[in-house]
């Protein structure tokens, strides 16, 4: 698990059984414990096994996934908990450029087609 954490900069966490509310060991456990239980009180372990959810806790955003070891879905279950707020922050930051380049731009078309249709008139 301490080989995962340090290759992907994500946590991981081991769950025995379906049922089970705590994860029976997760790396930073000083930090995921606390997040996992949070996420566990709104999150039924069904929504994501095998499927990642975003999850934001203290003005951070996590990915949480679920993936069983066995091939049958069932327990035990491996937890990947990644805190993506550094990457969704400099996602929404391209974006808005993005917006405010368009924006510009069709600021500027308008203008220069305005300036066109006036000369083309005169």
């Amino acid at each position: 698990m301490l080989q995962y954490q340090e290759t992907a900069d994500g946590d991981i966490g081991l769950l025995i059984s379906d049922d089970q509310k705590n994860l029976s060991a997760v790396t930073h456990a000083e930090k995921n414990t606390a997040l996992w239980q949070k996420f566990r009180e709104n999150h039924e372990l069904k929504l994501f096994t095998n499927n990642a959810l975003d999850f934001i806790s203290n003005q951070s955003r996590y990915e949480i996934k679920a993936f069983s070891i066995k091939q049958n879905q069932e327990a035990p279950y491996f937890v990947m908990i990644n805190d993506i707020s550094r990457e969704y922050s400099a996602l929404q930051e391209k974006l808005y450029q993005l917006a405010a380049i368009g924006f510009a731009g069709l600021f500027f078309i308008t203008i220069f087609l305005y300036i066109t249709i006036q000369l083309s008139s005169a």
